[in-house]
């Protein structure tokens, strides 16, 4: 695992980038990534979390993060490796009580059974009891009341017809316009006039890792797989940031946006004004 996280810390370093500025932008604590480029995998919570803040981080860099978990032996891991660490770290893997009581061996069948059996007499009792308040009426009964019913009839009033109304023309929708704003070291800003609401679609021609801020909340980070599109929406402003912008296409509310292709971590934020 010292070799994984060597390369990483050597990926980090070209680029000058700190692990808090790390953190910021991919949301993954810096003791993790720090014990990630030790080669400690003891501190994470877990290998399934392990994998995916390797996988996460090395795809902010640029790098391929299936291949470097393959190429480390990681994918095909198992829970043993992250002991394996924790009993190298003087840590001891908690221990999980997997024994679980099984019916047959219940106590408890007996009194199932004849719970059972009493239900079923209390439903039966209950039966025949609605049919003797309740019996169902006579032919002479039956008759009578057809009768009565039909004495009490009343001729229906005609209804007049109501006009459908007419539908009016929809009002033509503003032009919405996205130029850019503002370009800072690691973002690129832009103002969105004319709409009601923000609908981003991000169009992937490669593997690329993406997280997506809307309204000032995380709503996807992941992995968005070539030729897969994904939309999100918002209401004031919308953001997105990406190790591989250079393989994606982004679009503002149908609108095709222009930009600068990266090759490294980098937002692109869209604000209504």
């Amino acid at each position: 695992m010292q070799e994984l996280g060597t390369e990483l810390k050597q990926a980090r370093e070209q680029q000058e980038l700190t692990l808090e500025q790390v953190q910021q932008d991919t949301k993954i604590r810096s003791r993790y990534l720090e014990a990630i480029e030790q080669g400690d995998l003891s501190v994470l919570p877990g290998l399934v979390y392990a994998r995916g803040f390797i996988r996460s981080y090395a795809e902010y860099l640029g790098l391929n993060g299936h291949e470097l978990l393959e190429r480390h032996g990681l994918l095909a891991a198992t829970e043993t490796v992250q002991g394996d660490a924790m009993r190298r770290a003087g840590k001891k893997p908690a221990s999980v009580d997997v024994t679980k009581p099984t019916l047959g061996n219940s106590r408890l069948l007996p009194q199932l059974v004849a719970g059972i059996g009493v239900l079923a007499i209390l439903i039966a009792a209950y039966v025949l009891l609605v049919r003797k308040v309740d019996p169902a009426p006579t032919q002479d009964q039956a008759q009578t009341q057809a009768t009565a019913n039909a004495q009490n009839l009343t001729p229906t009033a005609q209804v007049t017809p109501v006009p459908a109304p007419v539908p009016q023309p929809e009002p033509p929708k503003p032009q919405v316009t996205v130029t850019q704003s503002a370009k800072e070291a690691n973002r690129t800003l832009y103002a969105v006039q004319g709409a009601e609401n923000l609908s981003l679609v991000l169009t992937a021609q490669d593997n690329c890792w993406v997280q997506v801020t809307a309204d000032g909340k995380v709503v996807e980070s992941g992995i968005i797989k070539v030729g897969e599109s994904r939309t999100w929406s918002a209401t004031k402003d919308i953001a997105v940031l990406t190790g591989k912008s250079k393989f994606i296409t982004l679009k503002l509310n149908e609108q095709a946006v222009t930009f600068e292709p990266q090759l490294r971590g980098y937002t692109y934020e869209f604000q209504k004004s």
